[in-house]
């Protein structure tokens, strides 16, 4: 850990390689104050992005930009995802889950869908563009950590269209529904690439006691705000992912594995600048109280963690 300091300096090149691709998400940093306990959840004045868009749209075919409803329109064609033969498991449709998709889904009266999401997930809204013929329920299967929640779908008519919207602790789903009189589909769920969120649903399951166990014991953990959200938002999953996050409203902790190989870049700031942080141990140690930053390391396959406060 003693080398950790030269990845400050060196992730200014990396900034240099990845912001000609992408602009960085707005990252907020405030200045510390002084509280005596623990932290309030915060909140964002705009809501953060967990992965890159899918469809980036910048030209048409003939080299003009596309404007209003072209655009529009040649973006949802582009964003359909359908259901595949191929990724059936027995009457469960296994789509492949991407930021941004619209995902199909055929429903029939008289037949109930069942819209299933893994373990740990947790449904926040469901909001829909037709509530009056199209009945939706929420349940759920399992218990603890292995709970699944589940959104139940059925109209009431053939030959309906609506749009769905649900966002989750992890992740925002997507959906265009067709009713048809017979064809429907009975199961739909997602895998996720390089299990992109696994280890946040782990992270979120594990308790408290169990990740404090690994904090210094100088540490009052009872003025501790352990209440951050991780997102894999590229790359591979790199083997530093951290063990935890956490503030006391005066400073902040990062802490990572004991046996991590190489040590990522912190980033914050609207330029995604480098930031001064000390290494303590296991620790990244930072003054005052981080909102919402980037961690990073690699060059041609970046991977990028980002975490903000829920």
């Amino acid at each position: 850990m003693k080398q950790l300091a030269l990845f400050a300096m060196s992730g200014c090149l990396l900034l240099s390689a990845c912001a000609a691709k992408s602009q960085p998400e707005e990252i907020y940093y405030r200045p510390a104050t002084q509280v005596s306990a623990p932290i309030a959840p915060k909140s964002f004045s705009r809501p953060v992005s967990t992965a890159p868009k899918l469809v980036q749209l910048k030209t048409s075919a003939d080299g003009k930009s596309l404007k209003g409803a072209a655009a529009i329109q040649v973006a949802n064609k582009k964003s359909t995802v359908r259901a595949n033969s191929s990724q059936y498991t027995n009457a469960i449709m296994n789509f492949d889950f991407t930021p941004g998709a619209l995902y199909q889904i055929y429903c029939a009266p008289l037949a109930v869908t069942d819209i299933q999401f893994e373990a740990g997930e947790t449904i926040i809204s469901v909001a829909a563009g037709d509530t009056l013929r199209w009945q939706v329920s929420k349940s759920y299967s399992g218990s603890d950590a292995g709970q699944c929640q589940h959104i139940l779908v059925k109209p009431i008519d053939k030959g309906l269209t609506n749009t769905m919207v649900i966002t989750t602790n992890l992740r925002t789903y997507h959906l265009v529904l067709y009713s048809t009189s017979k064809t429907y589909m009975a199961s739909v769920q997602w895998q996720y690439p390089d299990d992109d969120n696994s280890f946040l649903t782990q992270y979120q399951n594990q308790p408290a006691t169990s990740r404090n166990n690994k904090i210094s014991q100088s540490m009052d953990l009872t003025q501790m705000n352990f209440r951050y959200n991780l997102v894999l938002v590229k790359g591979p999953m790199p083997s530093w992912a951290p063990v935890a996050i956490f503030t006391d409203n005066n400073k902040t902790y990062i802490q990572f594995p004991k046996d991590m190989q190489e040590a990522p870049t912190l980033y914050v700031g609207e330029n995604a600048e480098v930031i001064n942080y000390r290494v303590e141990g296991d620790y990244y140690i930072i003054d005052g109280v981080l909102d919402n930053a980037e961690l990073m390391s690699g060059d041609k396959n970046p991977s990028i963690i980002r975490f903000y406060a829920k």
